[in-house]
């Protein structure tokens, strides 16, 4: 069993796709820190995505040169967007590190699921959505954030939402009204092709623009999906941008960095006139550490501990 204290940065891999500004964001920041994280391919050709879409035979012909120094890896880290479970088999074949493979999103699809069930007995299966860890037997590590330079005194008295439709513009429009009342600006961009509505938009915001808006915004609003349970990204871009926010997500109370004065948890019955007026609450970088990229991977680390149930 790899001990905590022979895992180096040299020694952890990281796997990702790079197919929007949001990916290329984590995947730019995770490499500022763990100079050997990679995307996963060596192209983005229209040819390469079919190939891999499809699993075609001799799949690793697109990999990236990480794949010639696999046996120099301790930990290797290999986020949810493959189609297939050929490239956890390859890293298996030719390298004998600890593999992990990180579900950042809740499962949905049957391929995710069939993906799963092959490759138990070769990777660790992870998760931040705590049903999705209980239904399909993975581990539990939250998501994470980076600590970016925010200016903290850069702030409009505004509501920030981007994010698609996912059948939550009605409570968006609800939370909206409430807002307006005690002169909040609203900022919702809604994503949904062909709908019309004063929120909706039909494009995606560029992530640079996103972090710009998080930046300037007071209030941040997020609406979780069904399924869903467990720590978002959206919510540790508030934390740790300082901005306040406005949630139906009932975990956030379960985290070391929750105050009243930053987050509103929606139906709680909670005095939001009191949030709207309260100042941000400054959270010491020890309580959000964890949920930091690199509190992210030392949980990983440290986990190496516990017998791994895989094994068993």
């Amino acid at each position: 069993m790899t001990k905590i204290d022979t895992i180096g940065d040299d020694n952890v891999l990281i796997l990702k796709d790079n197919y929007n500004s949001f990916e290329n964001f984590y995947l730019n920041e995770l490499k500022s820190i763990y100079h050997n994280t990679f995307h996963y391919y060596t192209s983005n050709s229209k040819f390469r995505k079919i190939w891999t879409h499809c699993a075609l035979p001799f799949e690793d012909i697109w990999y990236g040169h990480w794949k010639y120094n696999l046996t120099t890896f301790k930990l290797i880290i290999v986020f949810d967007s493959i189609h297939s479970h050929k490239m956890l088999e390859y890293i298996h074949k030719h390298s004998s590190a600890r593999l992990i493979y990180w579900h950042w999103n809740p499962i949905k699809k049957q391929r995710e699921i069939d993906l799963i069930n092959k490759t138990r007995s070769i990777c660790e299966h992870w998760t931040f959505n705590n049903l999705d860890a209980k239904k399909y037997h993975m581990r539990l590590n939250n998501q994470f954030f980076f600590f970016v330079n925010f200016d903290f005194h850069k702030k409009n008295k505004t509501a920030f939402f981007v994010g698609s439709d996912k059948g939550r513009y009605e409570k968006l429009v609800q939370i909206a009204n409430v807002l307006t009342k005690y002169s909040v600006n609203i900022d919702f961009h809604v994503i949904d092709h062909g709908k019309k509505g004063k929120f909706y938009e039909n494009y995606f915001m560029d992530y640079n623009e996103v972090l710009k808006k998080i930046e300037e915004s007071e209030f941040m609003v997020e609406i979780v999906q069904d399924g869903q349970d467990g720590l978002t990204a959206r919510a540790l871009e508030a934390m740790f941008s300082g901005a306040k926010l406005i949630s139906n997500n009932k975990y956030l109370k379960n985290c070391a960095f929750y105050n009243k004065n930053n987050i509103y948890i929606l139906d709680n019955d909670e005095d939001i006139i009191q949030f709207i007026c309260s100042d941000f609450a400054a959270i010491d970088r020890k309580l959000l550490f964890p949920y930091s990229a690199q509190g992210w991977i030392k949980k990983f680390i440290a986990s190496d501990n516990i017998e791994n149930p895989i094994k068993e």
